[in-house]
């Protein structure tokens, strides 16, 4: 008994590069992401701290203010 042969093989083959060359950009996509959430996490800290500075200097300022009435 002979095995089954499949008479596709080109196909089959051909398939098997692109499920290769989508698994590679799905890699690239994940590590971009990736970079892109870090980056959005950088700049929400960022802004923390700058707002931190902000309230920190105006009550600053509004100590001086009372000090002068």
């Amino acid at each position: 008994m002979s095995g089954f042969r499949f008479p596709l093989q080109r196909v089959l083959s051909w398939r098997e590069t692109q499920l290769s060359i989508e698994e590679t950009d799905l890699e690239r996509l994940r590590f971009e992401l990736t970079t892109v959430e870090k980056a959005l996490e950088d700049l929400e800290s960022r802004d923390t701290k700058e707002i931190e500075i902000i309230q920190f200097a105006q009550s600053l300022q509004g100590g001086e203010v009372a000090g002068i009435a």
